[in-house]
């Protein structure tokens, strides 16, 4: 089986390999290394980072993540933390990458008796970054049992001992396995909710003072429209009476000035023109 059929095989199709406390992104991986790689699985490990560490390097050369490396189609993709994350490369270029994961974005939750309380996000193609990429398992050898469906625990006390595994021996090693998962959510996803509330209170706050600004603006320009103009109870002389001559030569330079002024016309137009000024103020 290739990662392409693997991928069709289980696409949308939740994957719970070892049987215990719901499907998780490691089930997906254990279940790829038997049916694609055909591998031994790796020792029994708290959360998925630490597939990094107990995979065997007779079966994966182990590569660091950096600014410059790109992971091949078919690697093995791992993610920094107590728990961390697992996925299989799709595609990859220097900034982002593909994988098919599970339980990505959403994670399957459970609770202290072991019962899955909400499941996570079935097997899909997902699109990454490389943060918090702590590297990735590179096969040595392609297919060499063709997918010999070989159990967590069984691969386990074939390498490191000599008991007869049971039924008993995988619930066990599973329920320790999925225990660093659980652990790991009821301290993170608390954690995670305060940051969210902090940062929306924050933001919360900020729209409040905004709020007050503007509300305080809209009271400026309220009184601003409505103060009645002053009226200046003046005289004109002859000199205010030509320098008033002279702005309307500016204004209508084709049109003859009267010879009588009205004054008290004139000075009401330009009244009229500064309250016309101060609503176009208030309305912007």
């Amino acid at each position: 089986m290739t990662l392409d059929d693997y991928i069709a095989k289980y696409n949308g199709n939740y994957v719970d390999y070892d049987h215990a406390l719901g499907p998780q992104c490691v089930d997906l991986y254990r279940q790829y290394v038997a049916e694609v790689l055909g591998y031994p699985q790796s020792p029994p490990v708290v959360g998925a980072s630490g597939i990094f560490d107990s995979a065997s390097s007779e079966y994966y050369d182990k590569i660091k993540n950096t600014a410059s490396g790109v992971p091949n189609k078919g690697d093995i993709m791992i993610w920094k933390g107590s728990i961390g994350h697992v996925g299989m490369v799709v595609s990859a270029n220097v900034n982002t990458f593909d994988s098919f994961d599970q339980c990505y974005p959403v994670s399957t939750l459970v609770n202290s008796s072991g019962q899955v309380t909400r499941l996570g996000t079935p097997p899909s193609i997902q699109r990454h970054n490389y943060t918090n990429v702590r590297g990735w398992l590179r096969p040595k050898k392609s297919n060499p049992n063709q997918g010999g469906n070989v159990s967590v625990v069984e691969s386990w006390y074939k390498k490191y001992g000599d008991r007869d595994v049971n039924d008993n021996d995988r619930q066990y090693f599973a329920m320790w396995e999925k225990a660093g998962e659980l652990a790991f959510a009821q301290e993170i996803v608390p954690k995670t909710l305060a940051e969210k509330n902090a940062q929306l209170n924050a933001l919360q706050v900020a729209v409040n003072n905004l709020t007050i600004e503007v509300n305080g603006i809209k009271d400026q320009l309220k009184i601003c429209s409505e103060k009645p103009p002053v009226v200046v109870d003046k005289v004109l002389t002859d000199e205010d009476k030509k320098k008033i001559a002279d702005e309307y030569n500016l204004l209508h330079p084709t049109t003859t000035v009267p010879t009588e002024v009205d004054e008290d016309a004139i000075v009401k137009k330009w009244w009229i023109k500064l309250f016309e000024a101060f609503i176009k103020i208030g309305n912007k």
